[in-house]
C-alpha cells in the first residue's frame, strides 16, 4: 500500500505542469473523446490504432477487451470536458458495502500527453463481516491495486507508449 500511494503521488506531482493553452486543451479533449467513441464501438480494426498489439502484448495484455472494458468504466465516471479548465481531473466512485473503491484520474502534463489511472484502493466505509470473507480473507485484502495508460498524441490520436501497474 505505502508504495502504490508513494507511486501515485509522484505520478500526480509529474502531472502537475505546466499548464495548458487553452487551444491545446481543446485539442487534447477532441482527441480524448475520439478515442472514447472508438472503444466504445468495439471495431478492432480503428481499436488498434489507438492501442497498437506490440504495446498491449509488452504489457501482457492477453485480451485487448479487458482495457475497452477499463475505459469504459472510466469514461463513464469522468467528465472529458472538465479538462478545458484543468490539467488533471479526478473521481473516487464507491458502492456501499464493496470492499474496494476506485479513483480515477485523466492527466495532461503537456500538449502531446496523456495519462489515464485507474487506482483500487480499500473503500474507507467497509467493515469486513463473515459474508465478505473468502475462505477467512477479508475480501478488501484483494483492493490494492494501481493502473496507468499513457498516451503520446501524434497527428491529434492518442496512441498508446506504455502501460503499467503495481499492487
Amino acid at each position: 500500500m505505502r508504495y502504490i500511494i508513494s507511486f501515485l503521488a509522484l505520478l500526480l506531482a509529474a502531472c502537475g505542469s505546466p499548464t495548458h493553452a487553452p487551444a491545446d486543451r481543446k485539442t487534447t479533449i477532441t482527441a480524448i473523446t475520439r478515442l472514447k467513441n472508438t472503444l466504445a464501438s468495439n471495431d478492432a480494426h480503428e481499436i488498434f490504432k489507438y492501442l497498437p498489439q506490440e504495446k498491449l502484448k509488452e504489457a501482457h495484455v492477453d485480451d485487448y477487451r479487458d482495457v475497452v472494458r477499463t475505459f469504459g468504466m472510466l469514461f463513464a465516471n469522468m467528465d472529458i470536458n472538465a479538462l478545458a479548465d484543468h490539467d488533471t481531473i479526478s473521481k473516487t466512485v464507491q458502492t456501499k458495502g464493496e470492499p474496494c473503491q476506485v479513483s480515477y484520474s485523466i492527466c495532461t502534463n503537456a500538449s502531446d500527453t496523456i495519462v489515464f489511472n485507474i487506482f483500487q484502493g480499500v473503500s474507507p466505509e467497509y467493515a469486513a463481516t463473515s459474508d465478505t470473507t473468502a475462505d477467512g480473507i477479508d475480501l478488501s485484502s484483494y483492493c490494492e491495486h494501481m493502473t496507468w495508460y499513457h498516451f503520446r498524441l501524434v497527428n491529434g490520436r492518442p496512441q498508446l507508449v506504455h502501460i503499467g501497474g503495481a499492487d
